[in-house]
């Protein structure tokens, strides 16, 4: 996977599998065909799918005391795989959102957080618009906590065509006593096995091994 420093605000991705390392506060990605795309950062994103184009998109980052927005837009027999996990830290708001008007579209959204500190609030919304055509649409996200007060999650499907199926699963879960009581008796202290068990809530969803390694 090709690792590349990011400066400018738009980027065009074609049949290619890259690793930003780095990118601007706001960034504007055009994919065509086959893509593979990792990225350590959490930013502001516009994501245009070309027809076709079948993108594998995975986030592993910190977001500290951000508002971050996500948005991609689907044209025809278009395949989205995203997949984001982040540490939050301070206050913070991400939203992410897919505009879906066109035919044979699958979108897959999934969302992990894990507190170091702080509270986040995760706006997630599939808007399905009338003209869309044998789609489905399909988000899960999750946060571990040890505050649940300190988390929102906002799910949020906005159908509009009666050809597509849509499902959505959200889940603020406590770090999982039996877990931790097995990990102990490893001879793990505490503070130790959390941070395992929430490292591990994290990578559950990544696929891309190079933005797994790149947290450790």
């Amino acid at each position: 996977m090709n690792k590349i420093i990011v400066e400018q605000d738009e980027v065009f991705l074609q049949e290619e599998s890259v690793f930003f390392t780095s990118v601007p506060t706001r960034l504007v990605l055009h994919v065509k065909g086959n893509v593979c795309l990792a990225l350590s950062s959490i930013t502001n994103l516009e994501v245009y799918l070309e027809k076709g184009s079948h993108l594998l998109f995975e986030i592993f980052g910190v977001i500290k005391n951000q508002n971050s927005k996500i948005i991609f837009h689907n044209e025809d027999d278009v395949v989205l795989d995203f997949h984001l996990s982040c540490w939050y830290e301070g206050e913070n708001t991400l939203e992410v959102k897919s505009v879906v008007d066109h035919r044979n579209v699958r979108n897959y959204i999934h969302i992990r957080s894990v507190e170091k500190e702080g509270s986040i609030l995760i706006k997630a919304t599939g808007e399905i618009l009338e003209n869309t055509k044998d789609t489905l649409y399909l988000e899960d996200i999750g946060s571990l906590t040890t505050h649940q007060e300190r988390v929102k999650i906002l799910p949020d499907l906005l159908v509009s065509s009666a050809d597509a199926i849509c499902n959505h699963n959200a889940t603020i879960s406590n770090v999982d006593r039996a877990e931790l009581f097995y990990l102990e008796g490893l001879g793990l202290e505490e503070e130790v096995a959390i941070k395992l068990i929430k490292e591990g809530f994290l990578n559950g969803i990544l696929q891309i091994e190079d933005l797994k390694n790149s947290r450790r």
